[in-house]
């Protein structure tokens, strides 16, 4: 028989269960707002929620969605993925400057202003 004391609610062998390791919240990247481009008047509005956002290309009919894995941003466009990458950072953390290794948009750089 096993003896429960109030103290000891696992019994009187001594055995203390292991704590759950602790819960890993991975932070978000910010990729919210307006970022220019170096193909001016090319300028994108991305609305993030979470890990997915929708782009907008201001002033035109194109747009899209993506999602966000650790520091990569991923862009569905014309039904496939296109990976930007971060590039620079503002002080605070935030991304400043995403590019991409994607041959057909390698060209485009996207800027953030402060």
């Amino acid at each position: 028989m096993l003896f429960r004391s109030p103290n000891n609610p696992n019994g009187g062998n001594g055995y203390t269960p292991p704590e759950p390791p602790p819960t890993v919240i991975e932070e978000v990247i910010d990729i919210n707002g307006i970022w220019l481009t170096n193909q001016p008047p090319l300028v994108y509005q991305i609305d993030q929620n979470g890990r997915s956002y929708i782009w907008r290309v201001v002033g035109a009919p194109d747009s899209g969605t993506g999602r966000i894995e650790g520091e990569n941003v991923i862009s569905q466009i014309g039904g496939r993925d296109v990976v930007y990458f971060i590039n620079a950072k503002f002080p605070d953390g935030r991304p400043s400057e995403l590019r991409t290794h994607d041959a057909q948009f390698a060209g485009i750089v996207l800027m953030r202003e402060q």
